[in-house]
């Protein structure tokens, strides 16, 4: 299984100033081959405005749903 969120920024014109908005989406991947998949070509990378941030690696089931919770946390750095 493989959990993360996606960060989408929408930047709109309110008046004269320009806003942002972000929105976040929690993804779960059920198939071990999706969670693999996902693994190995989603990276985080930079947006458009320059925020990095970080990716989770697939977690496997055989270890509790609190030991995935757990190296979902370690790996997006929290």
């Amino acid at each position: 299984m493989c959990k993360f969120t996606v960060a989408c920024n929408r930047f709109f014109k309110q008046g004269e100033e320009t806003q942002k908005e972000v929105s976040c989406f929690d993804v779960s991947c059920w198939t071990t081959r999706l969670a693999e998949v996902c693994g190995e070509y989603l990276k985080m990378g930079e947006g458009k405005d320059g925020e990095a941030g970080t990716a989770a690696a697939p977690a496997e089931t055989s270890g509790g749903q609190a030991q995935e919770e757990a190296e979902l946390k370690e790996a997006a750095g929290f």
